[in-house]
């Protein structure tokens, strides 16, 4: 019983001082941390012509659409594969010195796949990753009278989530 009790403080010990490390390395990032929506990436995207122009599916790849990806709190955009490369080269000097947090993000962008519909690329959103995401279980456990509120920016409703979905 004894070894027992050693080990269960071990581990809490252990823990604690992964914990601390974690929280102190967070604190000494020096970089900002600003959220995506506060980024203005627009002014080089709708400068480009034809930026969003497509005559078939496969014309149109999935970007970042401000600083931070989906696996940061960040949202997609769908564009045509031929501004991809100058399009990631912009947003990486728009975004030099930024931190993201380190949150999935539950923006409908990062639910969807690109298709180009009436010659635009668009995010389309999937039906399998987004009725198996945190957003539809967490849409299903809304208000009623809440459900016609953009969840955080999400770009949908949880209205239109769960139609989609159920």
């Amino acid at each position: 019983m004894g070894k027992e009790t050693r080990n269960w403080k071990l581990h809490v010990v252990m823990f604690l001082v992964v914990f601390g490390v974690i929280v102190v390395s967070g604190c000494a990032i020096e970089q900002s941390v600003i959220p995506y929506d506060e980024v203005n990436v627009s002014e080089f995207a709708e400068e480009k012509s034809g930026e969003r122009y497509c005559e078939k599916d496969t014309d149109c790849v999935i970007v970042r659409g401000g600083c931070c990806d989906c696996t940061n709190l960040g949202k997609l955009k769908a564009i045509n594969q031929e501004y991809q490369e100058s399009w990631d080269l912009n947003l990486s000097q728009a975004c030099k010195g930024i931190s993201c947090l380190e949150a999935i993000s539950q923006h409908i962008s990062c639910f969807s796949e690109p298709k180009c519909i009436d010659h635009a690329c668009e995010l389309i959103p999937e039906k399998d990753s987004l009725c198996d995401s945190l957003l539809h279980r967490a849409c299903k456990h809304t208000l009623k009278d809440q459900l016609d509120v953009v969840y955080r920016d999400g770009g949908i409703r949880c209205r239109e989530v769960i139609e989609l979905c159920d």
